[in-house]
């Protein structure tokens, strides 16, 4: 135990942070110091121990269907209460099991919760304009959270399918089919990928495709459709800025798309995704939208910045008025 923990000698009770309905998120580090997070920013609470830490984990995945041991050290799941659970234990986590879980019990928003009343009127015309979109932003900065804002303002007679990793959107929209990955079971089989699930998706007659954090294979398949006539889709993508999210888009093609250059890689992302909406967290908790920007059509030419500072700035051309 180092000289910071030693101070740290008041033992949490695990199960009673987990059950506290303020607390979005319950971190654990190194098998030792336990934080929360009810908004405004993680807040030390005391310590646990290994065992403790390994036993928690080992209750909130009971109904889960996933395991974690040592021949499968990681483990993201989605819980009963639909919250997410992401787990690391030895000797992945070599100072000892770490552990996030994040609720998603919290109050529904809406855009405005984001921004001003430009940025409700831009997300519309979006929406109406039925383009592509592509939400970025840092690690717990609200992509989650604004991507089922922003679904509310999709017409209720449209069919709305989602597909994730683990499930973690529930958009306030009546005519939503939810799909979820599914990994393999012990004897490795019956595993079912996003990228399988968007391939499912695309027969399920959505008016509109929502697809959660892209970070592997499934992007391909997402750019595909978005390519393809499945106007009007949105998806995140873990991202500090618009360019980044773009550069990583093409470097997620390049990495699974053994016979993709770079320039066609571009130009297909491009010719799929239409507006970027980057969401940011300031450090009082409050989340926002940092920015809107129309992606270019061409590599010669600049993103076009369409809201800034809660302020409209530039307006929308690419998509199609229904």
């Amino acid at each position: 135990m180092n000289t910071f923990q030693q101070h740290v000698v008041r033992p949490v009770a695990l199960d009673e942070l987990r059950n506290n309905p303020a607390v979005r998120d319950l971190l654990i580090n190194d098998g030792s110091l336990v934080y929360t997070d009810t908004g405004h920013g993680p807040t030390l609470e005391g310590t646990t121990t290994e065992a403790q830490a390994r036993a928690f984990v080992e209750r909130e995945l009971r109904t889960s269907g996933r395991r974690i041991d040592r021949t499968s050290p990681i483990v993201d799941a989605r819980l009963r209460d639909g919250s997410r659970l992401c787990a690391v234990i030895p000797p992945i986590a070599f100072r000892g099991t770490s552990v996030a879980v994040r609720r998603f019990t919290i109050p529904r928003v809406t855009v405005m919760d984001f921004g001003s009343i430009d940025l409700h009127e831009l997300v519309k015309e979006v929406v109406g304009r039925r383009c592509n979109v592509i939400i970025t932003g840092a690690a717990g900065a609200g992509k989650t959270t604004f991507a089922n804002a922003f679904c509310s303002v999709i017409a209720a007679h449209e069919r709305i399918v989602t597909i994730e990793d683990t499930a973690e959107l529930s958009p306030a929209h009546p005519h939503v089919v939810a799909l979820e990955s599914q990994p393999p079971n012990l004897e490795g089989h019956g595993e079912v990928s996003v990228a399988s699930l968007l391939r499912t998706a695309l027969r399920l007659r959505p008016d509109r495709l929502v697809v959660g954090e892209v970070r592997g294979a499934e992007v391909l398949d997402m750019l595909a459709a978005m390519n393809t006539g499945h106007s009007g889709s949105l998806s995140t993508c873990h991202a500090n800025s618009p360019l980044d999210a773009v550069r990583r888009l093409e470097s997620l093609v390049l990495q699974h798309g053994r016979k993709w250059t770079s320039e066609g890689a571009r130009e297909h992302i491009r010719a799929a995704l239409d507006v970027c909406i980057h969401v940011a967290r300031l450090r009082d908790g409050t989340r926002i939208v940092d920015s809107v920007v129309e992606l270019p059509r061409s590599q010669h030419h600049l993103f076009v910045e369409l809201y800034r500072n809660g302020t409209r700035v530039g307006s929308l051309t690419r998509g199609q008025v229904e």
